[in-house]
């Protein structure tokens, strides 16, 4: 039992980004932007951004029909919702694969050849990719084993908020100190990860504390170093520089500043909460892509891909909405300059659709949080007798 629990969470964290990721890449005409973990990456941002959207319609509903008592039911909702999604998603892509299978097959092949012949160049690659391995494994252990002790003063918003959406049903309603309901933060109901974190423990039945203290660090831990390695490839051209750069880079990392707003405490101690993974894993991914997607042609194909990233990237914090949209306008104005030109607002706006979506989604409910803990004047005009929806979803 424990194994059929354990795939069907690694389920969400390997088949599902492929396959969201072979989706929305399908249009990119660029070879170099549909790498094995650009594909990988862009599918697990897009799967959160599209659990963020069932998440912000889901909770609307939910606390604009709430009047007096607590409306449960819209967390059932949101996972059914959302394993249909990704099972819908994981039939297109085999079907899309089985479609192409001659042409991904070729590429898949010539892929690895090509990486094969660059590991060859240099006899001391294999040193280089061995060290790395090592500091990784000694990490992943040092994650799985020893950050269940790991309690971070945000910990008693995370993993409570998870635990509370787990055990009474709802979405982003009841505050995580007191328990009274309908006080939520309002930080807290713009930003989905949490209630991301009570859907892997529904589907798998492992505990929340489980997933986030052992589970969760070990994958986002390797998630992050694949993101880095794509980074160094921006970097250097050869594969034993970029692995010598990997072997400082996750030294570095091991020695370290344990300080609250160091990248080492943020990727060694507490990569399960959501400006964690936003900081080490999103913001560097975005950024560079954006550097990459300017230095080549101007691609509609690009722009699914950015929204998605954009999306997935907003839904971990509600931090999310100035940190990523100052990633991408900064880029943006200062590839402009580089390029002694505007560059296409195109990618502009794209990557704006994340922030800007959170910035409405956080003013109105704030506007309607107020209506639900009776302030006065009421902003909205709801009641049980003008939401005609409230009989037949209430």
């Amino acid at each position: 039992m424990t194994i059929i629990r354990a795939i069907a969470f690694l389920l969400h964290f390997t088949l599902v980004p492929a396959a969201f990721g072979q989706l929305i890449t399908y249009r990119v005409k660029e070879e170099s932007l549909k790498t094995p973990i650009i594909v990988y990456i862009t599918g697990l941002l897009g799967s959160w951004g599209v659990f963020y959207l069932l998440f912000a319609v889901l909770e609307w509903h939910q606390n604009w029909i709430t009047f007096n008592e607590i409306v449960t039911g819209c967390f059932t909702g949101l996972s059914i919702a959302y394993s249909a999604i990704c099972l819908i998603a994981v039939v297109a892509a085999a079907i899309l694969y089985f479609k192409k299978r001659k042409q991904f097959t070729g590429d898949t092949a010539d892929y690895l050849k090509n990486t094969a012949d660059d590991y060859r160049k240099n006899k001391f690659t294999f040193i280089y990719l061995g060290i790395f391995i090592l500091l990784v494994a000694i990490q992943c252990y040092f994650a799985f084993g020893y950050e269940i002790n790991e309690w971070s003063y945000d910990d008693y918003d995370y993993v409570v908020s998870s635990l509370d959406t787990l055990d009474k049903d709802i979405l982003a309603n009841t505050n995580i100190v007191t328990g009274a309901p309908q006080t939520m933060l309002e930080k807290r109901a713009v930003a989905s990860w949490t209630t991301y974190i009570s859907y892997l423990a529904k589907v798998s039945g492992f505990e929340v504390t489980t997933i986030c203290h052992t589970i969760m660090p070990v994958l986002l831990l390797l998630v992050a170093y694949a993101v880095y390695f794509w980074i160094s490839g921006l970097l250097f051209k050869e594969i034993d520089n970029r692995l010598i750069f990997m072997d400082i880079f996750a030294t570095a990392l091991m020695f370290g500043q344990y300080s609250h707003y160091s990248l080492t405490f943020r990727m060694l101690c507490t990569l399960w909460q959501g400006k964690a993974v936003l900081f080490t894993i999103s913001v560097p991914f975005l950024l560079a892509y954006y550097i990459k997607l300017y230095s080549e042609d101007i691609d509609n194909g690009c722009i699914l891909p950015l929204i998605a990233v954009s999306m997935g990237s907003t839904s971990l914090s509600a931090m999310s909405m100035m940190v990523v949209g100052l990633v991408v306008v900064l880029t943006w104005v200062a590839m402009s300059i580089y390029s002694k030109k505007p560059q296409s607002p195109r990618y502009l706006i794209a990557g704006m659709t994340g922030p800007i979506f959170q910035y409405v989604f956080y003013q109105l409910i704030v506007l309607l949080l107020e209506d639900m803990q009776g302030h006065w004047p009421q902003h909205f005009n709801r009641s049980r007798e003008k939401s005609w929806w409230y009989r037949w979803f209430g």
